[in-house]
Parts: structure tokens; sequence; C-alpha cells
């Protein structure tokens, strides 16, 4: 985007961009994974 001149200034902070709530949210429903022995 600076290329094109539509965003001037510093760049964004990745945190600002992604929103991770919804994300999060399903993986706390899910729970930990248990049925491979390797993730225990």
């Amino acid at each position: 985007m600076q290329q094109f001149k539509i965003l001037t200034g510093a760049a964004p902070s990745e945190s600002s961009l992604v929103d991770r709530g919804p994300i999060s949210a399903v993986i706390r429903e899910l729970g930990p994974w248990t049925g491979d022995p390797r993730w225990h």
C-alpha cells in the first residue's frame, strides 16, 4: 500500500489488522486434542 501511496506514515501493527477473538473462542470451545498421543 505504501508503494501506491495509499498508506502514508508508519505501517500498522499486525494486532490492529487481525482480530484473533473468533479463532481464540473456537479453540477454547474445542479444548485439548486427545485423539493423538503425540500431543499429550
